[in-house]
């Protein structure tokens, strides 16, 4: 499956899910991304469109809900890999998520969000003796996050949107970011590792203005990756 950096270097996985009255149309929701010469990425959903399962080859990730928290489990060949469990604040975002690293639970890192309104302004990574090990900050511009610095040297990252393309938790869901810690206003267009660019995006959409098909690039190797909508079934 396609994890993008743009949340990977912060450890995020970022899910948004829209809420929906009794009389609304039941979500519309990627179900499968394919991309030529690798394995399908199929997704199923429960009643309100929020996540259940992720299967990619042999690996699975599986979702669970209880009250403000979410249990997420991945494995590979039945094999635990990693088990995020985060823990959401009344507007849905992540206040608290811990990486558990084993099975048993007992090895684990902890990021503690902290918020102005609904814009990400800081990550604290802390391990499990309560050492803060680094600290991302956000500076946001026009509804979006531009550039994520950090306090043990590593190069800032900057991004870019396409300003006439509204974001889509759809397929930000579908690349990899699995619960909600952001909510930029446009779709993610380049991204800047210190000085150079890492790689570019672009889109391709339907009649119905939805995302069909998103081309990655990095350096001269794009990869295309082309979405199926369950309400198209």
């Amino acid at each position: 499956m396609n994890t993008k950096l743009f949340w990977i270097v912060v450890c995020l996985l970022a899910f948004a899910a829209c809420s929906k009255s009794k009389d609304s149309a039941p979500p519309c929701n990627i179900i499968t991304v394919n991309s030529t010469g690798d394995d399908p990425t199929t997704f199923t959903y429960n009643k309100d469109g929020k996540p259940v399962s992720i299967n990619y080859g042999t690996y699975k990730t599986e979702f669970t809900y209880s009250g403000n928290t979410i249990n997420i489990l991945q494995t590979n060949n039945g094999v635990f890999r990693t088990r995020w469990i985060v823990e959401v604040n009344s507007k849905g975002l992540a206040e608290k998520i811990r990486n558990e690293h084993n099975a048993a639970g007992t090895d684990w890192t902890d990021m503690l969000h902290t918020y102005n309104g609904d814009q990400l302004q800081k990550i604290a990574t802390v391990n499990k003796s309560g050492v803060v090990t680094r600290i991302s900050s956000f500076t946001w511009e026009d509804g979006n996050p531009v550039l994520i610095s950090y306090n043990n040297g590593d190069p800032a990252i900057r991004y870019e949107y396409y300003k006439d393309k509204p974001f889509d938790p759809k397929v930000f869901l579908v690349e990899g970011n699995y619960w909600d810690v952001a909510r930029p206003k446009n779709l993610l267009k380049n991204m800047y590792y210190g000085d150079d660019l890492n790689w570019q995006k672009t889109y391709e959409f339907d009649s119905k203005g939805r995302v069909i098909a998103q081309t990655e690039k990095t350096g001269s190797s794009p990869t295309t990756y082309l979405y199926t909508y369950d309400c198209d079934r």
